[in-house]
């Protein structure tokens, strides 16, 4: 039975997961106007790049402390805090036309999407407990889909030659409805708080940080890297190696960001089913990873094509959010804590992906899709460790 009488935090959930749109489009959008901004900050490719990496830097400075704020004074504000820090973003670039500015705008969308985290996945564990891992994947669902919109604006404007920054404003404006109407929410009570007393008549998982721990957190760091490789230098790819333009290359993201909204009700539906969750997230790593080597021996139209299905539906399609369900499960205490350490690994992620694949992209832009392989191949292994500990550990509970 899910706990907290969860059908009065529906509404609450539905506006959280809407918050999601903002992240996802944040991940993309510095990407998606490559071109533009290295005209507005007079700078090479590179160093946008390197501003790209700055969403890494701001989740590593803050999400220790965001895990802790998320414990300690309540979901709410670690909410409130999130959706400001998107704010300053997306308006801050607009106004300030400095590489440097921009590379500590995107810094403080790092720190948002750490607070947001640490709140958002908590909170819907509060609230349902028994289904998170089916809710917190309709959290992809909210950066799919700000990952398919964004695309179609960026087009829009490109093609009736608009002022770049129109996207930023309207975004601006539908964070700080969202902010008001969450505020108007009451949150569930903290999970912890509710257990405390019947603590000693849990039967608590005997869990190892060093086995599943250690395999979830790189986990976290692969799985973030695989979708955010494809989304920054998929259109790229296609422009170098198919010779087609901008605009069209973008449709290769809204392909992505379409399957993957389709995967998170599949997946959802899945888990509902009895899944086995951590088989299938390999499953998930070794597709991506087979539909890259297709895509690097026959680089075609179809071969793109196919592989954007693949990312957006195997990697995208939720199995990051998968990860950290897996996680509160097997360690149920401190969830935001957790969630921070989670995060955290995907900030290193955020931080040093879109540098080094910068750098690699220099010289060869299939050689950084050849890397992106090799970790859906390292993936599917971490994967395959953690659920042999989850049958050994986790299942045996949930029979009794």
């Amino acid at each position: 039975m899910a706990s907290n009488n969860n059908k009065n935090y529906l509404p609450l959930i539905a506006f959280l997961l809407i918050n999601y749109i903002f992240q996802g489009m944040d991940q993309i959008i510095i990407s998606q106007n490559m071109s533009t901004f290295e005209e507005f900050w007079k700078v090479e490719e590179n160093k946008v790049a390197l501003v790209i990496s700055a969403l890494g830097v701001g989740r590593i400075i803050s999400i220790n402390y965001a895990g802790y704020f998320s414990d300690r004074y309540g979901r709410k504000k670690g909410v409130y805090i999130g959706l400001a820090c998107y704010l300053i973003f997306y308006i801050g670039l607009l106004l300030f036309p400095s590489y440097i500015a921009a590379f500590i705008l995107t810094m403080i969308a790092g720190i948002g999407n750490a607070f947001l985290d640490t709140a958002t996945y908590p909170a819907i564990s509060d609230a349902y407990k028994e289904d998170s891992s089916s809710f917190n994947v309709f959290v992809k669902a909210g950066i799919s889909g700000g990952q398919f919109i964004l695309p179609l604006m960026t087009q829009f404007v490109l093609l009736r030659n608009l002022y770049f920054g129109w996207p930023f404003i309207i975004i601006a404006i539908c964070i700080v409805f969202n902010f008001v109407v969450i505020s108007r929410i009451k949150f569930p009570p903290m999970y912890k708080e509710i257990v405390k007393e019947k603590e000693d008549l849990v039967q608590k998982p005997k869990s190892k940080i060093s086995i599943e721990g250690v395999a979830l957190l790189t986990f976290s760091f692969i799985s973030a890297s695989l979708f955010n490789i494809f989304i920054i230098w998929i259109p790229k790819f296609a422009q170098q190696t198919i010779n087609i333009g901008k605009s069209q290359s973008l449709t290769f993201v809204t392909i992505y960001s379409v399957c993957s909204i389709i995967s998170v009700f599949a997946t959802s539906f899945m888990v509902k089913k009895g899944l086995n969750v951590p088989m299938y997230m390999a499953f998930c790593c070794i597709v991506t990873a087979l539909a890259q080597i297709n895509m690097l021996i026959n680089t075609s139209i179809t071969s793109i094509t196919i592989v954007s299905l693949a990312v957006g539906f195997f990697a995208a399609g939720g199995i990051w959010q998968l990860g950290v369900s897996l996680l509160l499960e097997f360690f149920p205490d401190n969830k935001g804590k957790f969630t921070g350490m989670y995060s955290l690994s995907t900030s290193i992620s955020l931080m040093a992906t879109p540098y080094l694949t910068g750098l690699i992209a220099k010289q060869s832009i299939k050689t950084v899709f050849a890397y992106n392989m090799l970790l859906g191949i390292m993936g599917m292994i971490l994967l395959l460790i953690v659920t042999y500990r989850y049958n050994k550990v986790l299942k045996p509970l949930k029979v009794k």
